[in-house]
């Protein structure tokens, strides 16, 4: 979760029903110390077995209803950082549930907390809690925060998602996704590979969407593609067609994901010595490809740079797929070049930039 500016994440899963196991505390303790773990939306328990091995078996359970709670006290910090052998755990602080057990929730809790609620020394904080899960982390909510309202309604759909199926989809309408992510439908395409063990190879129909979502206030777009979305949308937001998708079309247009690589449409334009030198400095991280092609003894090579020597070196690999990464000692020509300014280099090797067409005939674009 996020406390600065008072912010809490939008996907926080807010269940209906929590499971309460024990330890017990100090013989003083008038409370015992509590590992609450939930139910989800499909009646499966949650965080059972970790659960299972803190608690106290010889402690019955409780099992209560996430209602909307009030009397909850800050009791103390506990914990400590890691110490340099990683042995100790963060600090936490421990809160009273009225209904008789102490549990933890991280600093930034409760300063988000704070951040809405006051809190009183006797009377603990005002206003009334749920309890909620930020992936693995429990996080205690108040009704007063803002973020509470969305989270409720967002929470509402999870529980109860519209019945949307693979056939309904509509390309360029806008879904809601079960994470609270905004996705724009693109379609039901083949994909093919692009990774050297099946590049170009056909690896079936996929639904192919972008999804937008909303990360410290920089919006991400990201394409997906899935064998399935069963499960994965809860809510239609717009039917009609998203400003964005005549451009994302366009832009899968040039995806070889999209459509493969043509070798036979490929071009090599020669390179300048002025342009081999200027591509080859300042050098890359090591093994980066310089997305530069050479040619010796009617051999194409891929070209990189290693930034172990003061010229580019040459690794061999087949025009159809990308530069594997090789140790030095590996790389074929490696001993005939690293020995040899980039001058040389550019006599030897006759480098060019390779331009990609796919097999829609449209231009490849990283």
């Amino acid at each position: 979760m996020e406390a600065v500016g008072g912010t809490m994440d939008n996907n926080i899963f807010i269940p209906r029903d929590l499971v309460v196991g024990y330890r017990t505390m100090t013989p003083q303790s008038t409370s015992k110390l509590a590992y609450v773990i939930y139910y989800d939306q499909k009646k499966k328990l949650r965080k059972e077995q970790s659960w299972e091995y803190w608690r106290d078996n010889t402690i019955p359970l409780t099992d209560l209803k996430n209602i909307p709670t009030k009397g909850f006290v800050l009791k103390k910090y506990v914990g400590r950082t890691k110490d340099y052998n990683f042995n100790g755990r963060e600090i936490k602080c421990r809160i009273f549930d009225p209904r008789g057990f102490e549990f933890e929730i991280t600093v930034a809790n409760l300063i988000y907390i704070l951040y809405f609620c006051d809190c009183y020394k006797l009377n603990g904080f005002e206003g009334e809690f749920v309890y909620g899960w930020q992936g693995i982390e429990l996080v205690l909510i108040p009704l007063l925060a803002p973020d509470y309202i969305k989270l409720k309604e967002y929470n509402d759909l999870l529980y109860n998602p519209e019945k949307i199926t693979s056939k309904s989809l509509i390309p360029g309408a806008t879904y809601l996704l079960k994470d609270n992510k905004t996705m724009i439908y693109l379609g039901h395409h083949n994909e093919y590979g692009c990774c050297s063990r099946d590049m170009g190879k056909d690896l079936g129909k996929r639904y192919w969407y972008n999804v937008i979502s909303l990360d410290k206030l920089i919006t991400n777009h990201y394409t997906i593609t899935t064998k399935s979305l069963n499960g994965k949308i809860i809510k239609l937001l717009d039917p009609k067609q998203h400003k964005n998708y005549p451009s994302l079309i366009d832009k899968l247009d040039h995806d070889p994901m999209f459509s493969p690589v043509d070798e036979s449409k490929c071009v090599y334009i020669s390179l300048t010595l002025a342009d081999f030198i200027t591509k080859c400095t300042p050098f890359r991280p090591r093994y980066q490809t310089l997305g530069l092609w050479g040619t010796i003894n009617g051999i194409r090579l891929k070209i990189e740079v290693d930034e172990w020597h003061d010229t580019g070196w040459v690794g061999k690999a087949p025009p159809v797929r990308p530069i594997k990464t090789y140790d030095v000692s590996d790389i074929h020509y490696t001993e005939l070049l690293t020995d040899k300014t980039l001058e040389e280099l550019f006599r030897l090797i006759q480098p060019c930039v390779k331009i990609e067409y796919l097999t829609n005939g449209k231009l490849k674009m990283d």
